[in-house]
């Protein structure tokens, strides 16, 4: 005798069929965003694929916490920074660049012989020739329409 194939028994009420659903704590997702943890980081945290984490940033209450996590992870890493900038010349030095337009400018001073001034030769003396006879030509030029 065949079996009849068995028909899905309905769920019972106040429970859903499908892959159960896997509870992200909001407070560890803002602890994670605070470390500059990437979403693949989390992820990979909540043991959930990456997509699963990304669904979940679209409720507003995990992306409310990320951005906040965020947030206060940058203001914790520069109160470190200017803790470390307080026994570190080079951080002290990197922070003003960053933060108040600070930059390193050398000069540079070039002079010819003697500390005269540089000898230019060849190039230029051919270019003001030219300009020369560029400048004759053109009062030449002038003086045939002024003869009209």
């Amino acid at each position: 005798m065949a079996s009849e194939p068995k028909s899905p028994t309905p769920a019972p009420p106040g429970e859903k069929r499908g892959p159960k659903l896997i509870k992200l704590s909001v407070d560890e997702v803002e602890k994670l965003a605070a470390l500059q943890c990437t979403y693949q980081d989390a992820a990979g945290w909540f043991s959930v694929s990456l997509s699963t984490f990304k669904r979940r940033m679209e409720s507003d209450d995990y992306r409310e916490a990320w951005e906040r996590g965020r947030d206060k992870g940058h203001v914790s890493l520069r109160r470190n920074q200017f803790d470390l900038s307080k026994k570190n010349a080079t951080m002290a030095i990197f922070l003003g660049k960053q933060w108040l337009g600070q930059r390193d400018i050398t000069t540079q001073e070039i002079s010819g012989r003697d500390g005269g001034p540089i000898a230019i030769s060849g190039p230029k003396r051919a270019l003001i020739s030219r300009i020369a006879g560029i400048r004759q030509r053109a009062r030449a030029d002038d003086d045939d329409r002024g003869a009209d």
